[in-house]
């Protein structure tokens, strides 16, 4: 009996060590009806394993940007850990369930845990970023960089 508890006690603190691994200060679900990214799709929620999928894909997704670029100039690759991330998850026309993952390094004084952060132009250089992100298929893609001014 008392080696079922202490495996249960085991198993519960590494998955809570596993899946809870995001920083809540550095993002926030949106809620939103309708979001044109996904057109005819439902908003929807996103669980503990939603989040760490999201940070697994989005890190792989700058590994491979920041593969790309130019060795010799390492100003133009994207360090995550100084953007905070703003999550809208949707169920696709599908039933897949989808987020789009808008990332930032200034908000530009607005509330970012209430408003939608983004520049006017595509002159925000590497500081704005978005990515979609497909969990049912654990797929990114178009990942999209603000050029520069």
């Amino acid at each position: 009996m008392m080696k079922n508890i202490l495996t249960f006690l085991f198993a519960l603190t590494i998955t809570t060590f596993i899946f809870g691994q995001t920083d809540t200060s550095q993002y926030v679900i949106i809620i939103t009806d309708g979001w044109a990214s996904f057109p005819g799709s439902k908003p929807t929620t996103l669980t503990k394993i939603d989040l760490s999928d999201i940070d697994i894909l989005v890190k792989q997704s700058i590994d491979n940007y920041n593969s790309k670029q130019n060795k010799e100039d390492i100003n133009n690759c994207i360090k995550l850990p100084e953007y905070k991330r703003q999550y809208i998850a949707v169920i696709n026309k599908k039933g897949e369930k989808e987020v789009w993952v808008n990332c930032f390094c200034n908000t530009g004084g607005k509330n970012w845990k209430k408003e939608i952060i983004h520049t006017d132009e595509d002159d925000g250089g590497k500081c704005f970023f978005n990515l979609k992100i497909n969990l049912t298929t654990k797929k990114y893609y178009d990942l999209f960089v603000d050029g520069k001014g």
